[in-house]
């Protein structure tokens, strides 16, 4: 398999233990320390795919540690949003339906309990990360529903995600790394859309896929930036 393939089979692994909405639980209220749980397995599967991964194993034991935390948030919450809109379409964008896990999923109303952590009141904490999620809904979610991208498309889009917010904060061997790895990519997400989509004409089409992942990168930074609340809420 070349590294594209390696990519979309460690995301059909994951994904193939995604739920029919008929069988997932609907949450209305997540205590914290739930949504810490979802979390904790959703950072295994980012671990798992980026070992599959054989250029993330050229990086030693810290340096992979480093990558990870780099780029498990970022990935986990777009991989969502993807999944979301592939299992809802417009109502991931309009009802704010939302696969949290592959067993449960959320709608509008819906808010998650922090005073297990913190004093301060919830309508503050969920105050300080509205204006993200909206953005992610409006230039994350509505995209996707409209260009419906493939797995292999998905996973190419990750790929790129992760080398690229990983060698801006690494720096040295990651960049170096992570630049023909891109490379690699591209050839082999062309070699895809001419045998597999049978497309030649997909210029348009993969500036229009780069523009979402710019768009959870800018705001997944935005994010970081302006919470100012401390590590506990680093990962939201």
């Amino acid at each position: 398999m070349n590294t594209l393939e390696i990519a979309d089979y460690g995301l059909k692994k994951w994904r193939n233990q995604q739920r029919s909405e008929e069988k997932m639980e609907v949450l209305e209220v997540l205590p914290v320390r739930q949504m810490f749980a979802i979390f904790e397995k959703q950072m295994i599967v980012v671990a798992e795919w980026l070992i599959q991964q054989p250029d993330f194993r050229l990086l030693d034991a810290t340096e992979r540690w480093q990558f990870f935390k780099c780029v498990w948030n970022m990935w986990r919450r777009f991989e969502r949003f993807e999944m979301s809109v592939k299992m809802f379409g417009m109502k991931t964008v309009n009802e704010k339906k939302f696969a949290i896990s592959n067993e449960q999923v959320i709608n509008v109303g819906f808010h998650i309990d922090f005073t297990e952590i913190t004093d301060i009141p919830n309508e503050k904490v969920q105050q300080m990360f509205r204006d993200s999620m909206v953005k992610l809904f409006h230039e994350v979610a509505k995209p996707l529903f409209e260009l419906r991208p493939s797995s292999v498309e998905m996973a190419y889009m990750l790929t790129q995600m992760s080398w690229q917010v990983a060698g801006k904060q690494m720096q040295g061997k990651v960049v170096e790394i992570g630049e023909r790895v891109c490379d690699e990519m591209a050839n082999n997400l062309h070699s895809y859309y001419l045998k597999e989509e049978m497309r030649s004409n997909y210029a348009g089409r993969l500036v229009r896929l780069m523009s979402v992942v710019n768009a959870v990168k800018k705001i997944h930074m935005e994010r970081r930036k302006n919470n100012g609340v401390g590590e506990n809420f680093r990962s939201f």
